[in-house]
């Protein structure tokens, strides 16, 4: 169930600020919104993976640093102004078995009710996130994706509007554990090979070989967060929110080529990203080389935006 944080005001009541906390596999993002219509007014991450080492169950040491980094959230988001504030959990929490431990923590620290929802919700309202991207305004059709810590949410968009939606369990996190768990060493090429077939073979049932030439490959997520931060340490040219897929196979076999340490000491490289990003540049190639796309335009928004933007319409009363 979804819960407010401050009692439960009616649309009529002008509610006009709202924060949708999203506890993913790999990190915690806030984001504060205004509206309707829809506008970002913050946003905050906090680098917290609860994805398990072994299995689906949350360790209570997991439970512990995301039930601290919550409180943290909710008191940025009161902070801000929020109204209303939705804790929504996605993959790691969709498979593991003692998620009402953790609801339970999160309710008796924060007061809030934790919502777990399912994969094809989250790939559709991830979807409508993308879409309220003003940069992305003008874009009638295209295929989108949202590549986390525990499932890639991939999409079509026919103008303006979802007519496919899917969550598949490709996250980095997940795909690093069961290809590339080296345990610091630099990557095998064998492993790298038997991922990317592994992800090819989940994503060609879902999306048309090519389909990505005749519309734009739009993506979203920290993986591709990340490589512009690589490019920009680099001083390599990243103009117009596009990242040429050429580009991030050359960044594959560089960073394969590095043991743990050495990938950790690149500049621009976030500590906590650097085990998971090679299996996320083999999961975003192969999705790439599979539909066709030459490049990929770079979005900051997704589920959040989405699901804010449902907190804020004339509907986001029922969502209690």
């Amino acid at each position: 169930m979804l819960s407010a944080a401050f009692g439960t005001p009616t649309f009529s009541e002008a509610m006009s600020r709202v924060a949708v906390i999203d506890l993913g596999s790999n990190s915690l993002k806030l984001i504060v919104a205004d509206g309707p219509p829809m506008v970002e007014v913050s946003r905050a991450t906090a680098e917290v993976r609860i994805f398990p080492e072994r299995g689906n169950k949350l360790t209570p040491e997991a439970i512990q640093a995301a039930t601290d980094a919550v409180d943290q959230l909710v008191t940025t988001a009161k902070a801000s102004g929020a109204e209303r504030i939705i804790l929504m959990g996605t993959s790691a929490l969709r498979d593991a078995p003692n998620r009402a431990q953790f609801a339970f923590a999160l309710k008796e620290r924060t007061g809030l009710d934790l919502s777990v929802i399912s994969g094809e919700t989250e790939a559709r309202i991830g979807i409508d996130g993308i879409l309220l991207d003003p940069a992305l305004a003008t874009i009638r059709n295209c295929i989108t994706f949202d590549l986390g810590g525990g499932s890639m949410q991939v999409g079509r968009v026919i103008e303006r509007r979802c007519v496919q939606a899917k969550s598949l369990s490709l996250g980095a996190v997940r795909m690093t554990k069961a290809f590339l768990d080296n345990r610091g060493k630099a990557l095998d090429a064998h492993d790298i090979e038997s991922l990317r077939h592994h992800a090819l073979e989940i994503i060609q049932p879902h999306l048309q070989a090519g389909v990505a030439l005749g519309a734009p490959l739009i993506g979203a997520g920290g993986a591709l967060a990340t490589m512009v931060d690589l490019f920009k340490a680099a001083g390599e040219s990243h103009e117009g929110g596009e990242i040429g897929v050429l580009t991030l196979h050359n960044w594959l076999t560089r960073l394969s080529a590095m043991d743990l340490e050495t990938r950790r000491a690149v500049p621009g490289m976030p500590p906590a990203r650097a085990d998971i990003l090679p299996a996320a540049l083999v999961v975003i190639c192969a999705l790439a080389d599979h539909t066709g796309a030459e490049s990929i335009r770079l979005t900051h928004h997704g589920i959040r935006h989405g699901m804010a933007n449902i907190l804020l319409s004339e509907h986001g009363e029922l969502l209690t």
